[in-house]
Formats: C-alpha cells, sequence, structure tokens
C-alpha cells in the first residue's frame, strides 16, 4: 500500500527545518581554522605604476587554501596582503570551501594579515551554489553577496534568493552557512518587506500493485 502525502502543516514545518528556520541555532558559524598557505598568483601579464602604487593584472588567478579568486581583470594596491584590498572584474569566478563557488560582473577581496577574510561581490544578479552533502544543489542569486572566509558564510542581500530544488526562499537577505548547510532569513524592522518562500505540491503516488490486485478481484461480464 503506498504512503499517504505528507500534510501541509508537516511539509511546512519540514521546510523550515531544511532552510535552518526552525531551529534558532541552526546558523551557528563554526569556528574557522587558520590557513598557513601563502597567497599564490598567476596572471597573462603585470603592469605597476610605482607613482599610483598601482598593479594591474591581466587574466588573473589568485588562490589561498579552499578559496580561489578568478577574472579577466585585477587591480591591487602594491602586492601586499598584509591588510588590502584587491579588486576584480570580468567573468568573476570564486571557489570557496565545501563545494561552493561564487560568479559576478565584479568582486572586491579584502586581506588581513595575509589571509584572504572576506568577498564581496556584485553582479546582476551575482550567483552562489553549492553541492550539498546529499548532492543536492543548493542555489542562490542577489544583487549584492558576502563570503565570510573565517565564519563559512554567505550573505546574500538586494532582491536575495535562495533554493535547495525543494523549497523556494525570498527575502531581503538571506545568511546561508556553508559548512553547517542552513539558511536564515532575519526580520528587517520597518522595511515593510516579508519573507517569501514557495513549497512545491506533492503528488500521491499509484498504488500499481493494488490496482492489479482490483482487477484481479473485479467480477468478469458473462
Amino acid at each position: 500500500m503506498a504512503a499517504s502525502p505528507p500534510s501541509p502543516g508537516k511539509l511546512l514545518a519540514a521546510a523550515l527545518m531544511l532552510l535552518g528556520m526552525g531551529a534558532p541555532h541552526a546558523v551557528a558559524a563554526a569556528e574557522g581554522t587558520s590557513c598557513t598557505e601563502p597567497v599564490r598568483v598567476k596572471s597573462d601579464n603585470i603592469a605597476a605604476d610605482y607613482k599610483q602604487n598601482n598593479v594591474d593584472l591581466r587574466n588573473v588567478d589568485i588562490s589561498q587554501c579552499d578559496v580561489r579568486v578568478r577574472a579577466k581583470n585585477a587591480r591591487a594596491k602594491g602586492l601586499n596582503t598584509e591588510n588590502a584590498h584587491w579588486n576584480f572584474d570580468g567573468d568573476v569566478r570564486i571557489d570557496v570551501e565545501n563545494r561552493g563557488n561564487l560568479r559576478a560582473n565584479e568582486a572586491e577581496v579584502e586581506f588581513r594579515d595575509n589571509q584572504i577574510s572576506k568577498l564581496n561581490i556584485t553582479g546582476t544578479p551575482a550567483e552562489f551554489e553549492q553541492k550539498r552533502k546529499d548532492d543536492a544543489m543548493a542555489r542562490g542569486h542577489a544583487q549584492e553577496i558576502e563570503y565570510d572566509v573565517t565564519g563559512g558564510t554567505v550573505r546574500l542581500a538586494n532582491d536575495a534568493w535562495l533554493t535547495d530544488g525543494r523549497i523556494d526562499l525570498k527575502c531581503a537577505q538571506i545568511f546561508y552557512d556553508i559548512r553547517q548547510q542552513a539558511a536564515k532569513c532575519p526580520a528587517q524592522p520597518g522595511s515593510g518587506q516579508r519573507v517569501e518562500f514557495t513549497i512545491p505540491s506533492v503528488k500521491p503516488k499509484s498504488d500499481s500493485k493494488k490496482t492489479d490486485e482490483d482487477k484481479k478481484q473485479a467480477p468478469q461480464a458473462p
């Protein structure tokens, strides 16, 4: 006998738990591990303006530990990574921990103590995705996305949208924990904007075995 489909109430509760909204501590940032690898830079060419202390890179690829940033162009104030900001533009592609990646038109990479600490990306829209542990794909987009390397969290803001392939979530800003694979939508006092999410309908599976038995038991026409 086929199992009955879940009730709308149970499905809603499961959706909230799935998105980390059913548990108050679902998006608790895990303690980040310190990266001791150097920053590695590859580029087709480099142009330095010593007077302005600007360095321009073409078809650049930088990486450190779990983070890799690729773009058509990059500009930095010197090649210092102790406390600096590098700007990237043109087909920006970013790989992060736990099979996550981001795509954008522009990105700013923030260095702290010679480590990549934060990435701010913008696009029309900027995009994020992660292949989850269950092989499902979490996807999201927004006008602005901020990735905190230490905390392992992604913040989507301005027209923020996120889905895990089953539940679609839309609100002013969404926080997604890459390590815990959970999301939350904090309230925005005074914004007048409410959280929106879509739960797809579930169609009951037909019980083919019962149908065959009914055919056998049905009286035959004389």
